[in-house]
């Protein structure tokens, strides 16, 4: 009998180190079908519990602007204009048709709109300002100094801006230094695709039936041409069209989910996610070619929160709001869980690199604290509010010396 017992507490420790082990990897949003369009779930966040003689004393905050229209300009007029040419011209098939009949519904309420912040893209960023408000009180104290940095981009500046107008909602005592930085812009990876074209056609190709899906909605796949769509862009308009449609603050005709199949999104979004690998992740058949695209971004962050912490300036946060591809970008850099996989069979890349796991209002975070009993600084990296793990070696659950985070890839 104590025999049995024994085992079953090794089989219990076993079972519960597994779990927190999975607490490390990226699974909230992997298997999403709308990828970079999901929204951000605040249900699937687990703040860490600082243990007794551990202080927070500092935060970054990386985020990612909040739901929008789709970000391709005029796109919506251009699928309309060429769909009603289809439909004047006769070579529209069944699900076109469909698709034509739906579209008119929504377009009056959608054109003109590209890349703009939705309502409920400025309320997840207000919903940021109060989780972090509610998780760290110790740096609301009287008054907080606040770095803000954010992309040039609108919709960025609007997500910002919903940010700080919540915080200083909850603690009106707040100095914020802010800059708008170059750096921090989308930096687009169609160069890093066409450089290495040879190598990324063939791979994209068997993941995805381009000219298939365009016979899907036209009799004449020719038609498309006309109005200066490849196969695959017109996939990738169709696509975040369809994929978006979540993000907006409108009610939308839900027969749109039956317009394409679940297993079309999922083969669109492989392609999507191998363009996001060759151009922002450490592909070996790009030599790595794209990994430190945001190099400088991660550079103004460290260099930042170290000029804070030396000088003791009084800053206590530092908030710098960009786009998803910064954020994955980062994650390959600093080799955080698998984001800084080297693959060059890529068949189950999103196993590993997964661009779902960066949804609307996504957030990268480093939360640095102070241990009172050697005054050792130390971080807890999380990203959509989950620790996250990075190639050192802890030294607290979840926690890392910042000294060793800061050296990551600089």
């Amino acid at each position: 009998m104590r025999s049995c017992g024994i085992v079953f507490y090794l089989f219990l420790f076993f079972v519960v180190s597994f779990a927190e082990a999975k607490e490390y990897k990226v699974k909230p949003y992997s298997k999403s079908i709308y990828g970079e369009y999901t929204l951000y779930d605040y249900q699937a966040q687990r703040f860490p519990q600082f243990q007794d003689g551990v202080k927070p004393v500092y935060h970054i905050f990386i985020g990612r602007h909040g739901s929008r229209y789709i970000e391709m300009g005029g796109a919506y007029t251009k699928i309309y204009d060429m769909f009603n040419g289809a439909d004047l011209k006769g070579v529209l098939t069944k699900k076109g048709q469909d698709f034509f009949q739906w579209f008119k519904k929504v377009y009056p309420q959608w054109k003109g709109h590209e890349m703009q912040l939705t309502g409920k893209g400025r309320r997840q960023l207000e919903k940021h300002a109060e989780c972090l408000y509610g998780w760290l009180p110790q740096l609301f104290e009287g008054k907080t100094n606040v770095r803000v940095a954010t992309s040039p981009s609108p919709r960025v500046i609007e997500s910002e801006e919903s940010f700080m107008r919540r915080l200083m909602q909850l603690h009106a005592d707040i100095n914020m230094v802010k800059d708008t930085l170059d750096i921090l812009a989308a930096i687009p990876y169609s160069p890093v695709l066409k450089k290495f074209l040879s190598s990324y056609l063939p791979q994209r190709n068997r993941m995805l039936d381009s000219k298939g899906f365009v016979s899907v909605f036209f009799s004449d796949p020719l038609h498309i041409k006309d109005y200066g769509f490849t196969e695959y862009g017109f996939c990738l308009y169709m696509r975040n069209i369809l994929a978006g449609v979540s993000s907006l603050d409108m009610a939308v005709p839900d027969d749109y989910r039956k317009l394409v199949s679940k297993r079309w999104l999922k083969d669109i979004l492989q392609a999507i996610n191998l363009g996001t690998y060759y151009g922002y992740g450490r592909c070996p058949l790009t030599d790595g070619y794209g990994a430190n695209v945001y190099k400088d971004a991660w550079r103004y962050i460290v260099e930042t929160t170290q000029k804070d912490l030396r000088e003791d300036s009084g800053i206590t946060l530092n908030l710098v709001f960009s786009h998803d591809i910064m954020i994955l970008n980062l994650m390959a850099q600093l080799r955080a869980a698998t984001f800084g996989v080297e693959l060059d069979n890529l068949d189950r890349i999103s196993r590993y690199w997964n661009c779902s796991s960066i949804p609307m209002g996504s957030n990268f975070q480093f939360c640095i604290c102070k241990r009172q009993d050697d005054s050792r600084l130390i971080v807890y990296p999380l990203l959509n509010g989950r620790s996250i793990s990075l190639p050192l070696q802890e030294v607290l659950p979840g926690a890392y010396y910042w000294d060793d985070v800061a050296r990551l890839n600089l």
